[in-house]
């Protein structure tokens, strides 16, 4: 190592850690003036906190060491750096392409040994989880029994998610049941998985490496996404964004005009949005710098054929919907993308301090630093692995994954920070195939020097002890019988005594109404006792301004209701209903009577005039 790059490794190492000492200075500096026009009740109106405090921070942690090391890199390297950026983003080059047939066993192989994984699994008999499991039975069975979308049922996540996934099972599996959705939820993230194995497989199958090198590799990502999964880093929410970068991906490998995959991505850009609506966002955000950098190539081809496709299956939504169901699907995401940060959102916790969830939440943005600056080296420096056209996809890959962190800047849980920093992960292990191919080139030498079969059957001996307590002959021999007695189980297996009781009580009282409604976070509930919603909101957590409040203020006062469900166990990361809802229960403080109490929730009954 010469006296230039050690001096310009030491000068970054003392900028960076200097950078987070800033940074750590700032964090609480930085906050806008919090404004509650809408009345919303929620973590950040209690601590006055702006949704855009974080996003401002996070930009702000993430920017200040990137621009630094930009500047070193500048006065070290100022020659270089032009030559090469200029050379990544306006040199023609032809992609590396190498056949690879053992990487395709290797990949088919992949694809098995997940199947048998799924096929071998004890389908789960855990108790329902009322609240997030609840939301999407609740969802599918309002849709079932109202046939409308967003005009009579707010969408809180997505259309698919909320409406369709439980009714798509039951249709599938021929049976309205706990076990249909549990089972369709399966299929749906093992189909999710195999995309994501797929995607490993095209990125490298296309860097400009040896094949024995690509199979080992290959290896390692498959055993990284196992974990990813088993871990909830990644779920069938994600499809979105792993069919989108495999979309972008393709269309820079391929050496042809890719207008098929232009109007694919066209397409999804426009599904994603009713998988999940906070996907979709993340998905169109990244598409328009893949748009941008048509512009910039002078693609406008490609540019047009996009944005016509695009078009065009707004177009064709529209007309399929119909303009009544269209505008409330435009209504209700307006809705959901301004208030859901304020009725759910949780503050990020200061990095390197004890706040709750700050150790992770600082190694998220660690993280995020890093890729930043591996990122710009290879943007900036000379590197023969990867082709100019790869180096600008990972920019585009990067940009998505910063986008896709939102979900933990506004929900700053511990579930919800994994999520978010999922893609960075995925990243950071292309990252290092990169890298570590000059630390490591003795030892990767020695491996491409070995025979293919060599290398093949060794990874297949890996990944078949990796595979052999997960693999169960017996239950994938009986995986249909169990699967069709899974299907066909009574809902009463999924619950708790309690709740079961719970469940035939509420469904003694409600048994002549027509609908119910509840104000606790019960979502399961009108499924379990097969009653509709009185109102559109099925699902109470990501409402909360006054004009809605109002809104269901005036359907219970229009449909007459004899009883409300309030209380009972709910969510820690929410706030108390009766705290969020002030406007609903003052009137039901006037209107309404403690009737019973059933295990710590409450029957209210109206009082008679």
């Amino acid at each position: 190592m010469n006296a230039k790059i050690k001096n310009f490794i030491i000068s970054n190492l003392i900028l960076l850690s200097l950078s987070f000492l800033l940074t750590f200075y700032f964090w609480d500096q930085i906050k806008l003036n919090y404004i509650n026009e809408d009345e919303i009740v929620g973590h950040y109106s209690i601590l006055n906190h702006h949704a855009n405090n974080d996003i401002l921070r996070f930009i702000f942690f993430i920017s200040t060491p990137v621009i630094l090391y930009l500047t070193t890199a500048f006065i070290f390297y100022k020659k270089e750096l032009l030559v090469n950026v200029k050379s990544v983003f306006f040199s023609k080059e032809d992609n590396f392409h190498e056949r690879c047939p053992d990487l395709i066993i290797l990949n088919i192989l992949i694809y098995f040994l997940l199947i048998f994984i799924f096929l071998s699994k004890n389908l789960p008999l855990h108790q329902l989880d009322i609240f997030h499991e609840g939301q999407l039975l609740s969802g599918g069975f309002n849709f079932v029994e109202k046939n409308k979308l967003w005009s009579e049922i707010h969408v809180s996540i997505g259309l698919f998610v909320d409406l369709l996934f439980a009714p798509l099972s039951w249709s599938l599996f021929g049976k309205e049941s706990i076990g249909s959705l549990r089972l369709f939820i399966l299929l749906a993230d093992l189909f999710t998985h195999l995309c994501l194995i797929f995607f490993f497989f095209l990125f490298v199958k296309n860097l400009n490496i040896k094949e024995n090198f690509k199979i080992l590799a290959l290896t390692i990502l498959f055993l990284f996404s196992v974990y990813l999964f088993q871990s909830h880093y990644l779920n069938y929410r994600d499809l979105p964004l792993i069919l989108g970068f495999i979309l972008i991906l393709y269309f820079y490998i391929n050496l042809e005009k890719s207008y098929l995959g232009l109007i694919f991505l066209s397409l999804l850009c426009v599904l994603s949005l009713f998988l999940s609506l906070e996907k979709g966002i993340y998905l169109n955000f990244t598409c328009i710098f893949f748009l941008i950098y048509f512009l910039f190539k002078k693609q406008y081809n490609n540019f047009f054929i996009f944005i016509f496709s695009l078009i065009l299956f707004w177009c064709i939504f529209y007309i399929f919907v119909g303009s009544n169901e269209f505008f409330a699907f435009l209504d209700n995401s307006l809705s959901v993308l301004s208030t859901s940060t304020y009725t759910n959102g949780q503050v990020y916790p200061h990095p390197f301090t004890n706040e709750s969830n700050s150790a992770r939440a600082t190694k998220n943005l660690i993280l995020i630093v890093i890729n930043a600056i591996i990122l710009l080296s290879i943007l900036i420096f000379k590197n023969s692995i990867i082709s100019n056209k790869q180096k600008i996809y990972l920019l585009i890959f990067f940009i998505g994954s910063l986008a896709a962190y939102q979900t933990a800047l506004s929900h700053s849980d511990s579930a919800h920070l994994k999520q978010g920093i999922a893609f960075n992960y995925i990243l950071f292990s292309f990252f290092l195939i990169i890298l570590l191919q000059l630390p490591l080139r003795k030892l990767i030498d020695w491996i491409n020097l070995k025979s293919k079969k060599t290398v093949l059957f060794t990874c297949v001996i890996i990944l078949l002890f990796f595979s052999i307590n997960k693999i169960n002959i017996k239950n994938i021999y009986s995986f249909k019988s169990n699967m069709v007695n899974y299907i066909n189980l009574d809902d009463s297996n999924f619950l708790s005594e309690k709740d079961y009781t719970y469940i035939n009580n509420l469904y003694s009282i409600y048994k002549d109404e027509k609908c119910l409604q509840l104000l606790n976070y019960d979502n399961a509930v009108y499924f379990l006792i097969k009653k509709k919603t009185c109102t559109e909101y099925f699902l109470i957590t990501d409402i909360g301004t006054k004009s809605q409040q109002i809104k269901i203020i005036n359907e219970i006062k229009k449909r007459n209701l004899n009883y409300l469900v309030l209380g009972g166990p709910f969510d820690k990361w929410y706030v108390l209903s009766e705290d969020r809802f002030p406007y609903i229960f003052e009137y039901i403080e006037n209107n309404y009577e403690l009737s019973q109490e059933i295990n710590s929730r409450q029957i209210y009954k109206k009082i008679s005039n």
